[in-house]
């Protein structure tokens, strides 16, 4: 409920009053909590503030009073003077619990003082007075401060905020000098000059402008906004005129005070995009008082121009801008003067609704908020006044009386349009920031772009084009291209060869194609400043020419290329300031004569480790996850305390970056759906159980195909008897996971373990087992894949897996039964000599594994064969598969009642099982495969066993209705309302395992383990 609100000083810090007649309502939470919010002026909420109530009689009424200092208002600071009230009901989700451990941060001359108290019991009773707490419980949250900011809290643990109980809470005191960790307000040594100057994050809410100004004749694009000393210091009202003065350029603006609290920086002025964009360049202005105030003409006649951009020079959007520019003048009477520009913001989806002439253009726009996610600006050009007016540098525009007259487009630097200032206050879509640290291709094409530009602008004719390749679509190459356009304030051509393909099937429909992209970038271009024109998928229009095509196919693609290539160079030799990129999935399928083309190239792989990090927690910030939230006191999304980007970076390896905007996505969906049900605004937590669903959800649509990596789960508890190899695998894998900085200096990494023995010792096993337990992503590669009845194709599929595995890593490449894979060269028998060359490929691939360097860190190769000494002997040499780990089969009965324990550890044992006498009567010469035959068998056993029990006491049941005149009952039925689950547990007993062990014939007979262990000892010499 909206209630009126004051803030006080004095009085506990963690206690919201509350007038009479709020009682009844807050009563029904059946708590002593009430939750407040406070509005502000971003995009969404600020957080739920969870107080203690109290009754205060002497408040009007519908009135609450919040302790000043709690809620970071200065004393005689403007404050907001309303806010959201509710009862926390028992059991919510915003009822605080009690905290196992919070620490306080406090200054270094009180801290002093409560060190030297003797024990922690009289420090916990100086911290419960000093906050004026009762019953020594209290609500605290993170960065709230106490006693005139000497005590903050720095940590309530993995929440915000929750109970502090003295008797239960383990309370740690902390010296420090600002445990808020909050940059304090600092005002300039002199408003008038050099105040810092920033658009402001979202538009102002009219509950947060004062009633007087709040109607249509005030023009809302002139309110600048700044804290209440900086007014003090100017000796202005809030609503008063100032002007704005940076060079030669001036502006008359209206300057408000920012409500406390507000979390704006003390000294800068915050203004909207269009203030913004009239000092492009500028950080600083300065500021002075509008002493005389003269009435503004109102114009005649106003002619705007558009300003040149790609989306202006396209004739779909004409109809929805030239509505949202009318729109613009007519909300309220506008301030302007020649050379201003005029931000519109409208949704580009609407574009075809709008060019239906049939459609009522409010029935496409409503007066509430609307989401956007395009921008374009216009520019004054002139307005006519009446010359007997005292002022003729401004004027105002009438929507009744003023003509609106458009003419043509005009060309304007980028710098004062193309600003993140302004995506992030329309709530546009914005493009990924890149860390040139984190990303090093983005590092690449920034100095690329850099050099280009700075070449340039000293005259130096250079004519740039750039190349982005991959190996797998959607890692993010047209958002690199975007975002490095965004950072030079760049404008951006951009074509999809997707929508050209349709168009080349033929000379002259080629000739079309280029006839096409002339009067696109003609009709752009000399009105940009500077461009990048960027061709995506060019690889379409160009494929690799087969020798077998027809000529006439061969002949258009050729002139298609040359005839594109030609309009490019012709465009940039007019035009100094572009550059020219383009992107392509497969670079080996582009024809050379068009790679030659491209002066640079650069490959964007899938994102590692540390990069999926990065764009979790790039997608998970507060901007991205409340985009498109709007309102001042409207609930908010946030990362619940149990995320850790670590985890979700380790987890999602292979992802891209489409794959992990999905996942996010998926988990907001999901969250915003849970919460749904509340109509109180409330912080709305994405847990980790949402977002780790969203990744298994990503995962299982790759298909088989493309080789999806997958983490299996299989667990050291799930294999017996190989404590003596778990070892040798710990030596050989985590010492390069835990300190590659060990094998970076140009030391070797054991780049291949090769597990040999008889079948059925759970080789395969112990290999997923390995990626399980150090949550590795596992490739299993089996020979037949690699095959392939085209020449080279084999060697490219084994360049392709260990190519996923890269991008996939940390992984695990497991060659099942290697053997037939790598067989020894020279006794093959094929005529074309594929297994020699696959065997030549993977040892130049597990040579490159074993070199070291980021490219091959964190990916094994794991082995398994049942005859190793058919395997080509250069596999074994150092640097390859130079760990060979026997597998046997378990020959003591301690190995064997190890195996047997791992099986059952899930079944459900009768009590007359004895796993250590099942162990003694197995023979020496049971494999792993053996055992968990032995354990199925006993399990279907003893169902039969329990079926054939059910039969029974069905039949005694039907038995029983029939003999008092009662129909019999199915089978369903007596699941349904008659058996319990005694009836139905299966308990595995003892004579399950006699008669399975009675059937069961080993797979491995004794002559077959000579056999291995022969092997073993020459593998050993």
């Amino acid at each position: 409920m909206d209630v009126a609100l004051q803030f006080s000083d004095g009085g506990r810090p963690n206690v919201v009053r509350v007038s009479p007649d709020l009682l009844e309502a807050l009563e029904d939470g059946h708590t002593p909590y009430a939750s407040v919010v406070l509005p502000t002026y971003g995009r969404a909420q600020g957080q739920n503030r969870v107080f203690e109530w109290q009754e205060d009689s002497e408040l009007p009424m519908g009135t609450v009073s919040l302790p000043r200092e709690s809620c970071g208002v200065d004393t005689y600071a403007p404050a907001v003077d309303f806010c959201l009230l509710e009862p926390v009901k028992e059991g919510s989700a915003l009822c605080p619990t009690v905290l196992d451990k919070v620490t306080f941060t406090v200054k270094s001359k009180l801290y002093s003082k409560i060190i030297e108290l003797p024990t922690d019991e009289d420090r916990a009773q100086f911290m419960s007075a000093s906050l004026q707490i009762r019953n020594r419980r209290t609500v605290v949250r993170c960065g709230q401060q106490f006693l005139e900011g000497m005590v903050s809290v720095a940590s309530c643990g993995a929440v915000q905020y929750g109970l502090v109980d003295f008797a239960m809470t383990k309370i740690v005191l902390v010296e420090g000098i600002n445990a808020s960790g909050e940059v304090e307000a600092s005002s300039p040594d002199a408003v008038g000059s050099g105040t810092p100057l920033q658009a402001l994050p979202a538009e102002i809410s009219p509950d947060l402008i004062p009633s007087s100004h709040r109607s249509a004749k005030y023009d809302n694009t002139l309110f600048v906004f700044a804290d209440h000393k900086m007014l003090s210091q100017l000796m202005v009202n809030s609503g008063s005129r100032v002007f704005l003065r940076e060079g030669d350029t001036s502006v008359c603006v209206r300057l408000f005070v920012l409500l406390q609290p507000h979390g704006f920086h003390g000294g800068t002025l915050y203004a909207h995009p269009r203030v913004k964009a009239m000092f492009p360049s500028a950080a600083h202005v300065s500021i002075t008082k509008c002493i005389e105030s003269q009435p503004v003409p109102t114009a005649t006649s106003v002619t705007v121009a558009r300003v040149g951009d790609w989306v202006q020079c396209q004739k779909q959007y004409q109809n929805i801008v030239v509505h949202q520019l009318k729109r613009f003048f007519i909300s309220a009477k506008r301030v302007l003067r020649a050379g201003d520009l005029i931000p519109i913001v409208f949704d580009s989806s609407c574009a075809s609704l709008m060019g239906d002439t049939s459609i009522d253009a409010s029935e496409v726009f409503d007066d509430g908020e609307a989401s956007v996610d395009t921008l374009v600006w216009f520019k004054i050009v002139e307005g006519e006044v009446d010359e007997s007016s005292k002022i003729l540098t401004e004027f105002t525009v009438n929507p009744n009386t003023t003509k609106l007259i458009t003419s043509g487009i005009v060309s304007v630097s980028p710098n004062a349009t193309l600003n993140r200032d302004y995506q992030t206050f329309y709530g546009l879509p914005q493009e990924f920031v890149y860390n040139i640290e984190t990303f090093p291709y983005y590092g690449q094409l920034h100095n690329i772009i850099s050099s280009s530009l700075q070449c340039i602008e000293r005259g130096i004719d250079i004519q740039n084009f750039i190349l982005l390749h991959s190996t797998s679509s959607n890692v993010g190459k047209s958002t690199l291209i975007r975002s490095i356009a965004a950072e030079f304030s760049t404008h951006l051509i951009e074509f999809d060869c997707f929508s050209l393909l349709a168009n080349t099937g033929s000379m002259d429909a080629a000739t079309k194609a280029i006839a096409y992209l002339k009067a696109k970038l003609e009709g752009v271009l000399p009105y940009t400043e500077s461009a990048i024109i960027y061709l995506s998928h060019l690889d379409v229009l160009f494929p690799s020419v087969d020798p077998n095509q027809d000529p006439t196919t061969v002949k258009i693609a050729r002139s298609l290329e040359l005839e594109l290539f030609r309009t490019i160079r012709t465009f940039m030799s007019e035009n100094k300031r572009l550059i020219f990129a383009a992107s392509v999935n497969d670079i080996e399928h582009l024809p050379s004569t068009t790679r030659a083309i491209f002066r640079f190239e650069i490959e964007v792989p899938v994102p590692t480790e540390t990069q999926r990090r990065a764009i979790f927690e790039w997608y998970m910030s507060d901007a991205q996850l409340n985009s498109g939230l709007q309102g001042c006191l409207g609930s908010r999304l946030i990362v619940g305390a149990d995320v850790t980007m670590a985890h979700l970076a380790v987890h999602s390896a292979g992802l891209t970056p489409i794959d992990i905007q999905s996942i996010v996505t998926t988990a907001k969906a999901e969250a915003l759906r849970a919460g749904k049900n509340s109509s109180f605004p409330q912080d709305i937590a994405i847990g980790m159980a949402s977002v780790s669903k969203a990744i298994s959800a990503a995962r299982d649509e790759f298909s088989v195909s493309i080789g999806a990596p997958k983490i299996p789960s299989v667990t050291w508890e799930d294999i017996g008897g190989v404590d003596q190899v778990k070892g040798e695998i710990m030596d050989t894998i985590d010492m390069p996971l835990r300190h590659p900085e060990l094998f970076a200096s140009g030391m070797k990494k054991r780049s291949g373990l090769l597990f040999y023995g008889p079948p059925g010792t759970g080789k395969t096993l112990m290999a997923k087992a390995i990626a399980s337990n150090f949550a590795l992503n596992f490739f299993s590669v089996k020979g037949p894949e690699l095959l392939n009845m085209y020449i080279g194709e084999s060697e490219a599929n084994v360049r392709r897996v260990f190519q996923r595995a890269r991008e996939a890593k940390p992984c695990v490449i497991f060659f099942d039964e290697i053997d037939s894979v790598a067989p020894k060269r020279g006794n093959q028998g094929d005529s074309g000599g594929v297994m020699d060359r696959i065997v030549s490929q993977l040892l130049a691939e597990l040579d490159g594994m074993s070199a070291g360097g980021n490219s091959s860190e964190g990916v094994f190769v794991i082995g398994a064969t049942n005859r190793p000494d058919l395997l080509d002997e250069a596999l074994l040499r150092p640097g390859r598969f130079d760990k060979l780990l026997y597998l046997g089969i378990p020959d003591t009965d301690a190995k064997q009642l190890n195996i047997l324990t791992a099986l059952t550890r899930k079944f459900q044992l009768a009590q007359d099982v004895d796993l250590p006498e099942v162990a003694r009567r197995c023979p020496y010469n049971y494999t792993g495969a053996d055992f968990y035959a032995l354990c199925a068998d006993a399990m279907l056993n003893a169902m039969t066993r329990t079926a054939a029990t059910v039969d029974a006491k069905l039949q005694s049941y039907n038995e029983n209705r029939l003999a008092q005149g009662r129909e019999p009952v199915s089978l369903n039925r007596w699941f349904d309302q008659t058996a319990t689950p005694g009836d139905t547990a299966v308990a595995v007993g003892m004579q399950d395992f006699d008669r399975a062990l009675a059937d069961l014939v080993p797979s491995v007979s004794q002559q077959e383990l000579d056999h291995y262990l022969r092997v073993k000892r020459d593998f050993e010499q």
